[in-house]
């Protein structure tokens, strides 16, 4: 029932009231006025005669009062009840709408909840992409910067290299052409021999550098989300991987003084921190 249907039932009670009551008072002057009008045209001379005459005209109205007071009570007694009822249903909608407004309440804080996992996903995936950029040029630095890292002696003393060095101004394809070049260098010296001679670098801090970029570069495309593992992929970082660790095992003059990996591992892991800081530091700006 609508609050209209309320109020018109709540305002249509007293009127029906008032009206039994009307009623009730014109039966009641009339009863009067007819007494009135037989007492005068017969008098009542004594005592006993007014006992009674007043007992017969009152006792009617006494009676008609209490039936009226029966009908009232009643009334207003069924009015309370429809009003119960109403509050009833009234409640009722009540819980109805405040279970659909939290149910919209969870829904939302669902979507908000979802929406800031995506937020946080997207941020964390940008940071590891920032820090493999990161990684990407380094390498491609180092492989410039130590054209030639890839020297080697040959048993007689001669130096020749697995690569000739190259220059490319794009970070990925610098890295790219050095794989192919090594993948080629690599093969033509497994063909050489069923035992190929251990390599000695003629500059193996240099390419300790190298090595230890490319594994730490390697070590990054592997958190990469995978929208982004094909820019991993066209490099061919897990084959430079592969060579690396190839090129490290046939090396008889490998580094090994571990204090100093230790320091070039270190400052790789420092340019990750740093980067990922730097990105936290732009996302709290922003």
């Amino acid at each position: 029932m609508s609050s209209d249907d309320r109020d018109s039932t709540s305002l249509s009670l007293p009127t029906s009231i008032k009206c039994v009551r009307l009623v009730a008072v014109l039966v009641s002057v009339v009863w009067v006025v007819g007494t009135a009008v037989v007492a005068y045209l017969k008098p009542v001379t004594s005592i006993n005669e007014w006992g009674d005459f007043l007992a017969g005209t009152s006792a009617p109205l006494a009676f008609l009062w209490l039936v009226l007071a029966v009908l009232l009570q009643s009334a207003e007694l069924r009015a309370q009840r429809q009003e119960l009822e109403l509050t009833r249903e009234e409640m009722k909608e009540s819980r109805n709408v405040m279970s659909a407004q939290a149910a919209e309440a969870r829904k939302h804080a669902g979507f908000i909840e979802k929406q800031t996992g995506m937020l946080e996903q997207d941020r964390s995936d940008r940071q590891i992409e920032a820090v493999f950029d990161a990684h990407v040029a380094l390498l491609a630095t180092r492989l410039r910067q130590y054209a030639k890292a890839f020297t080697f002696l040959s048993s007689t003393s001669e130096q020749f290299r697995l690569i000739s060095p190259r220059d490319f101004p794009d970070d990925q394809r610098s890295i790219a052409d050095t794989v192919s070049a090594l993948r080629t260098a690599l093969r033509n010296r497994r063909g050489q021999s069923n035992t190929p001679m251990p390599l000695t670098a003629v500059y193996p801090y240099d390419l300790a550098r190298v090595v230890e970029a490319a594994e730490a570069c390697w070590r990054a495309s592997k958190s990469l989300p995978t929208p982004s593992r094909v820019k991993a992929e066209a490099m061919e970082l897990d084959e430079l991987n592969r060579q690396v660790v190839e090129i490290k095992s046939a090396m008889a003059n490998y580094p090994s003084d571990r204090t100093w990996l230790q320091q070039i591992r270190d400052q790789l892991d420092l340019i990750g921190r740093a980067v990922s800081a730097t990105g936290m530091n732009e996302q709290e700006m922003k």
